[in-house]
């Protein structure tokens, strides 16, 4: 184990997912792409599968294929593009494949005639979110009919993604739940089989209930992150992922000495810097050089200098020592950094800040409750 780690509290999302269940009142399916937000695809994906979850949901193929290797016999669908090429592996291995063109399932039909199984798949409706999936028009039903027809195809779901949910204006995502409520109508209306409609992420399912539909798919939410503050106090999450380390080293700096890679910080009087083992590798960013903070002894101790591939310095204090705890995100003596937090810093989405530390840094999993056990039975 590293001096420098991820540390995921499974109970929380246990919690999480729990909340989200009664809050929503229907099928939820738990997203854990990208390696689970940062968190481990197969430790959450235990977790929520047993806090109630009924499916998985991820973005490729070899994600999905790598829950599969790891035990999991749930419904997994696969959010994202797959080639027509390897449709064999989708099919083989039981997967929901995402469908907006004739050619994909029809490259899907012929897997599934082949190897004697049923190819199942989700027709993904662009309401309004421009990236995937047929338009909600009449062709978006003739294209929906046709596929319906291919031999050993199961059109499980129908589907959109909402692009604006957590703005302060609904207007956008009412219009696209409307066109979405009337696609679904026309394919009623042509006895078109469809087992479930979706259509809303964290943001929809906490603040639209009209999107809950069969099923909501739920990725930030289940990590305790909040879409956007509009969510903040409408449901009660808790973060699971904390970012620690320990001091490596701990020295005094004199009056006009510099610190780290071109000089950019120079001590103005002496003072004590700690060096902390982890950087920009790990996801660190270099951009919080001389910006950023962490907390030692429950205090906010400032970064100086750039922040290096492997290490960074902060400014500390008389007392602090060598393999003192050091947080980058969490909880400490009654304060806390928060990926929010660090995303105001970054200029960017807490999405990205968890995604972002990388695999360098080992994950410890803690939480010694039903989450944990559903976990241990995995390993």
């Amino acid at each position: 184990m590293r001096p420098a780690f991820v540390e995921v509290n499974l109970d929380n999302i246990y919690h999480n997912v729990d909340v989200l269940l009664k809050t929503t009142g229907t099928a939820l399916c738990a997203v854990v792409k990208a390696d689970g937000y940062g968190h481990g695809a197969v430790q959450v994906a235990s977790a929520a599968l047993a806090a109630g979850a009924c499916r998985l949901a991820v973005a490729i193929l070899d994600e999905a294929v790598a829950l599969r290797r790891a035990g999991f016999d749930c419904p997994i669908m696969i959010l994202g593009y797959t080639p027509p090429e390897d449709s064999g592996i989708v099919v083989e291995h039981d997967l929901e494949q995402t469908v907006y063109t004739r050619e994909q399932a029809a490259a899907l039909s012929r897997a599934a005639v082949i190897l004697g199984k049923r190819a199942r798949i989700h027709l993904k409706v662009d309401t309004g979110m421009g990236r995937l999936g047929v338009r909600p028009d009449s062709e978006g039903v003739a294209l929906a009919a046709a596929i319906s027809r291919f031999p050993a195809v199961d059109m499980v779901g129908c589907f959109t993604h909402l692009a604006d949910a957590d703005a302060e204006d609904p207007g956008y995502t009412r219009l696209q739940l409307q066109r979405f409520r009337d696609f679904k109508e026309a394919l009623l209306s042509e006895n078109i089989p469809v087992q479930l409609f979706h259509a809303a992420n964290s943001a929809g399912a906490v603040l639209y209930p009209e999107s809950r539909l069969d099923m909501v798919r739920v990725g930030l939410a289940m990590y305790g992150l909040f879409p956007s503050d509009r969510l903040v106090g409408k449901i009660d999450l808790l973060p699971a992922m904390s970012v620690k380390a320990r001091v490596a080293h701990v020295k005094m700096v004199l009056r006009g000495e510099s610190i780290s890679y071109g000089r950019t910080y120079t001590a103005d009087c002496d003072q004590f810097i700690a060096t902390i083992p982890l950087g920009y590798a790990d996801g660190y960013p270099r951009l919080l050089s001389n910006r950023g903070a962490v907390l030692v002894h429950g205090r906010l101790a400032p970064v100086v200098g750039r922040v290096c591939m492997d290490q960074f310095m902060v400014r500390v204090w008389e007392g602090v020592k060598v393999g003192d705890e050091v947080v980058i995100i969490g909880e400490q003596a009654g304060k806390s950094i928060s990926a929010e937090d660090l995303s105001r810093q970054w200029g960017t989405i807490n999405y990205e800040v968890v995604c972002s530390f990388s695999r360098r840094l080992p994950r410890l999993y803690v939480g010694g409750g039903r989450a944990n056990q559903a976990v241990s039975s995995r390993r």
